[in-house]
């Protein structure tokens, strides 16, 4: 194993440390909510205790647990009780959180209104999205398939709604029965219109060896590489300080090219991986929660500094720490284990002065 490759898998220590320990005290009410995210699910009934002893901010975690299905049960209706209980308290920050939760749920029925009686492509693939992945209320994947199907029969150019379906009929996303003799014309067809999702997902098709497409990870990596806009020279000597000049940049295709990169596919310096990681995180809803845990892990392991290639103030302003609670809060353990670990790491430092 190389030496690059033995450092980068020494991130598992980082996503398991399940002995630290956490102190839930912090610098403001950011820093504690992150904190009250490293520890988590192992600690909700100490918030909740919290929460109800008259500690607004308790109650504004507990809510986000339950909204974003971090480490429980996704559930708008547990998210709104313990916004309310904040709102309760004369907190302005969880009564904006209560009344958001409020008027999402509309703005949703307004887009599936649309869709089904204006056939909207775009604002059914937004109500679908929504009810594929629990965006704005509780998972309904049924539902989000049958606006997906809609959206992409009332498209006549290029379409997220088509490009969405074909991956969940691809993989079997959210429970949706899987059937690739339907998804691969899909996404064919939309990586036919300049569709640089979907054309990753077929590279991701032909990566996994799925349906009838043969398995070639050589071939998937070639396919990535200008999805990503990103060759293999700089994966290896490290991040580019611009842009290669493409007209794309899949979030999706980055993913993916880091995680072969992290399994020895292709040749990659842990500087390399982590960018590409952490492009990924910043680039897309549901791929953040999938890339932003290894990106944390790396950027927090090696104390590197994202450097963006592309002109974006969040992008700019984004840490091991954010990238960390962007995973845990889209519901991924691995983020939660990761900010646990960076919050260890700084106490017992702290400590130790």
């Amino acid at each position: 194993m190389s030496s690059v490759r033995r450092r980068v898998m020494s991130v598992a220590a980082v996503l398991w440390c399940a002995a630290c320990s956490v102190s839930l005290s912090g610098s403001d009410r950011t820093d504690v909510y992150t904190r009250a995210l490293a520890v988590g699910p192992a600690r909700i009934s100490e918030l909740e205790e919290v929460c109800t002893g008259g500690d607004a901010a308790a109650c504004d975690a507990v809510g986000r647990f339950h909204q974003g299905g971090t480490g429980v049960p996704k559930s708008m209706a547990k998210a709104k009780f313990w916004y309310a209980k904040g709102c309760a308290l004369d907190d302005a920050e969880t009564c904006a959180e209560a009344k958001s939760l409020e008027r999402k749920p509309m703005a949703l029925r307004n887009d599936e209104r649309a869709c089904r009686s204006a056939r909207d492509a775009a604002r059914c693939y937004r109500a679908g999205e929504a009810y594929l992945h629990g965006l704005m209320v509780d998972p309904d994947p049924k539902r989000g398939q049958a606006l997906l199907e809609a959206g992409c029969k009332s498209a006549s150019v290029q379409s997220a709604a088509c490009t969405e379906l074909g991956f969940v009929l691809l993989g079997g996303v959210g429970g949706v029965a899987r059937n690739p003799t339907r998804a691969l014309p899909l996404l064919r067809e939309q990586c036919g219109k300049r569709s640089a999702r979907a054309c990753a997902y077929l590279a991701f098709a032909t990566e996994q060896g799925l349906a009838d497409v043969k398995k070639d990870v050589a071939a998937a990596i070639d396919q990535y590489m200008p999805l990503c806009d990103i060759a293999k020279s700089d994966l290896a000597g490290g991040p580019p300080s611009q842009r290669r000049g493409g007209r794309t940049h899949d979030a999706f295709a980055c993913y993916r090219l880091a995680t072969l990169a992290m399994r020895g596919h292709i040749r990659g310096s842990v500087r390399g991986i982590a960018q590409l990681f952490a492009e990924a995180c910043v680039g897309g809803t549901q791929v953040s929660k999938l890339a932003c845990a290894p990106a944390a892990a790396l950027f927090a392991r090696h104390d590197l500094e994202y450097q963006p290639r592309f002109a974006s103030k969040s992008a700019e302003k984004i840490d091991a720490v954010e990238m960390a609670r962007m995973a845990c809060t889209s519901g991924s353990p691995d983020g939660c284990s990761v900010l646990h670990w960076i919050f260890s790491r700084r106490d017992a430092q702290a400590s130790s002065q």
